[in-house]
């Protein structure tokens, strides 16, 4: 494997010309961000996008070769050369300018603190991806790794999540392309960079100087959004496109520019590129923007830049949805059967899936809702699918809530995205109670933590001493789940453990794949029994279960020798099983069970309780 230090290089310049593009296409909507801060943040994040979207149109029309991927570099590089001469020197101007201030002891710490979470941050993501990347060595990596092998994208049976909105996805292909998962993975670890200068930006402009050190210490100490960053998955780059979509709607209200509103729409659809449950604080957005503006210049005004903010998101934002209907005949597949039924799906399946997501959560009634704030942050192993360390949103937006209560000085920023917040979490608490999706969220509940502990530190006499040290534990509990995270890895991402012995330590899984790729035939093809992690599979591959798609027709065998029948007659040649998942009363179970016990499969390897067979002929 590549060494992981290797993608910082390589990724640097990819995300300068991101940068750079971003800026244009801000000019082009003819606005002036209020510092390089602002613009880095907003640059960046247009940047991300629209190189997404074009690596869509290529995928697309079967271009995805590495040659292909760096000419488009080299273009895009070309085009933003005079937008990069002004960037570049211009972060050096500041770093400099910085280096040469004098610091006071609070500003020191809060620049320490961030710095320490940054790089617990970098070196997680930096490492191989294993056993706490569990999604992205199913699908965000998986599949664009499929699409790569395969030079284009296409439509992947097996999953019904590769049929979920891709933007971030996108530039996974990008790194794997270029690196691996270590440059790959760095595009999700800019985003959590780019979402903290979003908030120390837009609280300096809308709340206070004051608030936004203390807003990007909660954010980047959250430990599950340090662990996210670290990891491949694409919750934070929904939180990145909600919180700067808001940001563009509280400059529009601020200056009247409606370049403002323009960028809140395409930051809007960038963000349903990112996940189909960011449509509720985009609707949300819209709202507000009619409320707004409707009071300030009138209702046909506030109207039209709803409509506008609202007609661009869906602009921008439907490539995803028409791809999903034409692979699947759904725009929100697998979501929504009963309403427009879809490819390789059953209501049975639907019915699966909507059960694994009630099984959040600690109930769904008025009590409950009520409860939320608690129990999110008290009982976090029930909202959390995994080690519950790593998915607590920890103690910030409980105690600051009261913080906020006792000071009473709800700024009118601060009140706008709360009430974003409001609206997102009663969708949260009907959908899905997963502390993931929250988020989503999780950069707009830590401006507003941010000011009202800005506020009363400032104002308080006694009081502030207490939410100084509330926030110093924040912060402690942040570096705490940081350090655990990265435990292992360190020697890993700096080279001195090679990643097929991390791997070996860390991923169950992987001395199976690996056994996989160096002794079977380069034709061999897999069915996946109760795993999904297959990313280091360089062999074709599908999953097995019930309940993923309805390729196999699981009630029409009689017995094990069927199953293998079936199977073979398709073209698949072996099997792995991790038995650490499996549950032997499951339908697909009895029928494996069967076929070990005629000798229709055949063990060639076992490791870590996962093995492979092959699948015997008639």
């Amino acid at each position: 494997m590549d060494q992981p230090l290797l993608a910082l290089p390589i990724f640097v310049p990819i995300g300068l010309v991101a940068l750079a593009l971003g800026g244009l296409a801000a000019k082009a909507l003819g606005i002036k961000p209020d510092g390089l801060l602002e613009g880095s943040a907003f640059g960046l994040a247009l940047g991300f996008g629209a190189l997404a979207y074009l690596i869509l149109a290529i995928g697309l029309v079967g271009g995805l070769y590495l040659p292909v991927l760096i000419g488009l570099l080299a273009i895009l590089a070309l085009i933003s050369l005079r937008e990069l001469r002004t960037v570049v020197p211009a972060f050096l101007r500041a770093v400099r300018k910085r280096g040469a201030e004098k610091l006071s002891p609070s500003g020191g710490l809060m620049v320490f603190g961030s710095a320490i979470l940054g790089v617990l941050g970098l070196i997680a993501a930096l490492a191989p991806p294993s056993a706490t990347d569990w999604d992205g060595l199913a699908y965000h990596l998986a599949v664009p790794k499929m699409y790569l092998a395969a030079h284009r994208i296409f439509y992947v049976a097996f999953t019904s999540h590769s049929n979920f909105p891709f933007l971030t996805e996108m530039l996974y292909t990008l790194g794997l392309a270029l690196h691996g998962p270590g440059a790959a993975k760095l595009f999700h670890y800019s985003m959590f960079l780019a979402t903290a200068a979003g908030i120390l930006s837009l609280c300096r402009r809308h709340v206070t100087p004051a608030s936004g050190p203390i807003a990007v210490l909660l954010f980047m100490s959250v430990p599950l959004v340090l662990w996210e960053a670290g990891i491949a998955y694409a919750d934070i780059s929904t939180a990145l496109y909600v919180l700067l979509a808001a940001y563009a709607v509280l400059n529009w209200e601020e200056t009247g520019v409606k370049g403002w509103i323009w960028m809140a729409g395409i930051l809007s659809g960038f963000a349903l590129g990112t996940k189909m449950l960011a449509l509720v604080p985009v609707l949300a957005l819209c709202l507000w923007v009619l409320w707004s503006g409707s009071r300030s210049r009138g209702w046909r005004t506030g109207l039209y830049c709803s409509i506008a903010v609202g007609l661009l998101a869906v602009l921008v934002g439907s490539p995803w949805y028409i791809k999903s209907y034409v692979y699947t005949a759904n725009p929100v597949y697998p979501f929504l059967y009963n309403v427009f039924g879809g490819r390789n799906w059953s209501q049975e399946a639907a019915e699966a899936y909507r059960g694994s997501q009630l099984a959040f959560g600690m109930g769904r009634g008025p009590a409950d809702f009520v409860l939320v704030p608690w129990n999110v942050t008290m009982n976090g192993r029930n909202f959390f699918d995994s080690l519950v360390i790593y998915g607590l949103l920890g103690p910030a937006f409980l105690g600051l809530l009261v913080v906020q209560v006792l000071a009473g000085n709800l700024y009118k920023a601060l009140a706008r995205l709360a009430i974003v917040s409001a609206i997102f979490l009663v969708a949260w608490f009907f959908l899905m109670q997963s502390s993931r999706y929250l988020i989503s969220i999780v950069p707009l509940l830590c401006v507003v933590a941010g000011g009202a502990a800005a506020d009363a530190i400032r104002n308080w006499v006694v009081g502030r001493f207490f939410v100084i040290a509330f926030v110093v534990l924040c912060v402690g509990l942040g570096v705490l789940t940081g350090s655990a995270l990265i435990l292992d890895s360190t020697r890993a991402t700096l080279g001195l453990e090679s990643a097929e012995n991390f791997l070996s330590r860390n991923l169950d899984v992987y001395d199976a794949e690996a056994f996989v790729n160096t002794e079977l035939p380069a034709d061999a093809r897999l069915v996946v029994f109760d795993e999904v992690r297959g990313f280091y599979l360089d062999r074709e591959y599908m999953w097995g279960n019930p309940g993923h798609h309805e390729l196999v027709p699981w009630r029409s065998f009689e017995s094990g020798a069927d199953m293998v029948e079936f199977f073979r007659s398709r073209g698949f040649t072996h099997a792995l099983i991790n038995w650490r998942f499996a549950d032997l009363e499951a339908l697909h179970q009895r029928f494996i069970v069967g076929a070990l016990s005629s000798g229709k499969m055949v063990e060639l390897f076992a490791a870590n309780r996962v093995s492979v067979y092959e699948l015997a002929e008639r």
